[in-house]
């Protein structure tokens, strides 16, 4: 990734790996989007999220987006790690 790309789509222990090796530089950050939010601790991913949020990488300012069909405990403890002044917007669905 010699270029700046406008978005980056990866598994948290992908991005981490990219960070790390100075593959990615996400200084210019906008927005973090993470789907599937009630799957990233299930899946192991916790010490790589926090690795993340913790280790530098990320500017102060940008927006983050967690994205979840269901609001687990995995997703509470995500928010707590991910989002500062969270607000909650449910869409309800119906045949």
């Amino acid at each position: 990734m010699s270029e700046q790309p406008d978005i980056i789509v990866a598994t948290p222990a992908r991005a981490l790996n990219a960070l790390q090796n100075k593959s990615i530089f996400l200084a210019c950050l906008e927005t973090l989007v993470i789907d599937e939010a009630d799957l990233v601790l299930s899946y192991g991913h916790d010490e790589d999220i926090r690795a993340i949020m913790d280790g530098g990488f990320l500017p102060k300012v940008y927006q983050s987006f967690l994205m979840s069909a269901t609001m687990t405990k995995d997703v509470e403890e995500l928010k707590g790690l991910v989002l500062r002044n969270p607000v909650r917007a449910s869409l309800l669905f119906s045949a």
